[in-house]
């Protein structure tokens, strides 16, 4: 039936959205944005059909619905600002399909905030597959000691995160002389596992062999 909805309007705020990225945005999605968010593919087309506007549609909502064809649309429409801002918001969505594409097929270079967010996120599979970009790129340069710094920098934010996993996996997943850089001030791990009362995590790293 026929309506005079106008399909470039924003969808009204509402007291019963609870996703924190919605919430945040400083100015309300477009039905088609909010379409993409959701990676409904057929209201997405049906709103495209009926000319609603492509060209300003923030990448990261078609990365938060994880629809590898709606990322494809706005390809082929010229929506081509993605960045390392999109990697991220991909690592904290969980949409690790997409963040393959991103940086495999786009080439966008993993960055020291991916790695981060990935700890922050508990994102296992994105942080392991950073860390290898990471360990290849350090062997093919020989910066051994920058990697070990951003690893160590890595470290810190699991240890502040309070997340025993984390920070088990991380250790395992890096042959790294951890007590050397333990002891370095300005990484102190057990101090920062003291200092966020996080005892878990404080037992684990004392328990590390010397």
């Amino acid at each position: 039936s026929h309506t005079n909805t106008n399909v470039n309007s924003t969808v009204p705020r509402s007291i019963y959205e609870t996703n924190r990225f919605l919430l945040q945005e400083r100015f309300a999605p477009t039905y088609i944005e909010y379409a993409a968010f959701y990676g409904s593919m057929k209201i997405f087309k049906y709103l495209l059909l009926n000319k609603a506007r492509i060209q300003f549609i923030g990448p990261r909502y078609a990365i938060s619905g994880g629809n590898l064809d709606i990322i494809h649309i706005l390809e082929d429409s010229n929506v081509d600002n993605f960045d390392e801002g999109c990697l991220i918001h991909a690592i904290v969505f969980h949409q690790n399909e997409i963040l393959d594409y991103l940086h495999s097929s786009l080439g966008i270079p993993y960055g020291k905030n991916c790695l981060k967010w990935s700890i922050l996120s508990y994102n296992f599979y994105a942080f392991s597959k950073i860390l290898a970009s990471f360990v290849k790129k350090s062997k093919k340069s020989n910066d051994i000691e920058g990697f070990e710094h951003l690893f160590a920098v890595g470290l810190q934010a699991a240890v502040k995160s309070g997340s025993l996993e984390m920070v088990e996996y991380i250790v395992s997943s890096a042959k790294i002389d951890f007590n050397k850089m333990n002891e370095k001030k300005e990484y102190g791990l057990i101090h920062k596992a003291a200092q966020y009362a996080n005892i878990d995590v404080f037992r684990f790293i004392s328990s590390l062999p010397a």
